[in-house]
């Protein structure tokens, strides 16, 4: 059975594959895919598959819409850390779903569901699609981060994060009681998947939220220097080409 992955978060990815390798010796995953353009791009190839599970958020947008554009005919499970996402749709449509974190028992039942649908090539039906999409991507934002720690995973609410910043190659979360935990994104990855209302790039290395603000003051060469909890470790400054920005989205 050769199976396509369209998922943005490696970590979940290669769990991903792991627990489907356990589940079927007869699986081969012929490629995991991150985004909306790349998706594009690889579809083009006409590669034969068997199977897409796909997760609904990417950091480019939806799965929705690069299904739209490659008018995908292969048989699709979804996964989603959201429930908003008109699962009932999927229903009518007899295309299961998984809830993220993807539990073993869930992926293996949806599986056999498949199997028992082979053949039928049951797949979206392209109205349900386009409703789908409409209705969906002004609100395809990230409602939570799900971030390995050791051998565990662990949820954040996006309301619960003070701000993202870079050290080097790592992105550090930090949630608002001031504990820090690592994300498997850059900053440039990271900053499309929140709600611009909420959260904004003050720098090449900071990602802020703005409840996390507590004081802005004028600075030299016509920055703006901010005051925000928690703490950071050093002086956090609105570069000078995104102050105008900045203010307009502080005043929205």
């Amino acid at each position: 059975m050769k199976v396509l992955i369209i998922e943005d978060e490696t970590l979940l990815a290669k769990e991903l594959q792991r627990t489907l390798s356990e589940i079927r010796s007869d699986i081969e995953i012929v490629e995991v895919i991150k985004s909306i353009s790349q998706g594009t791009e690889w579809f083009q190839k006409g590669e034969a598959i068997d199977l897409i599970i796909s997760d609904i958020q990417l950091t480019d947008g939806t799965s929705f819409e690069l299904l739209r554009q490659v008018e995908v005919s292969t048989p699709i499970i979804f996964t989603t850390a959201y429930d908003e996402f008109a699962i009932n749709a999927f229903k009518l449509n007899s295309i299961d779903y998984l809830l993220k974190p993807i539990n073993e028992n869930d992926l293996e039942a949806a599986l056999e569901k498949f199997e028992e649908l082979w053949g039928k090539k049951k797949v979206l039906d392209p109205e349900v699609l386009n409703h789908l999409i409409e209705k969906n991507t002004e609100q395809s934002y990230k409602s939570k981060f799900l971030i390995r720690v050791g051998d565990q995973y662990k949820q954040v609410d996006s309301e619960d994060i003070g701000f993202f910043f870079a050290e080097g190659n790592t992105v550090y979360l930090v949630r608002k009681n001031g504990k820090k935990l690592i994300v498997d994104y850059s900053l440039d990855q990271v900053a499309p998947q929140l709600d611009p209302k909420k959260f904004f790039r003050i720098n090449r290395q900071l990602l802020i939220s703005n409840s996390s603000i507590r004081g802005i003051h004028k600075y030299f060469n016509s920055r703006l220097k901010l005051e925000i909890h928690p703490n950071f470790e050093s002086d956090v400054l609105v570069t000078r080409s995104r102050v105008n920005e900045f203010l307009s989205w502080m005043n929205y």
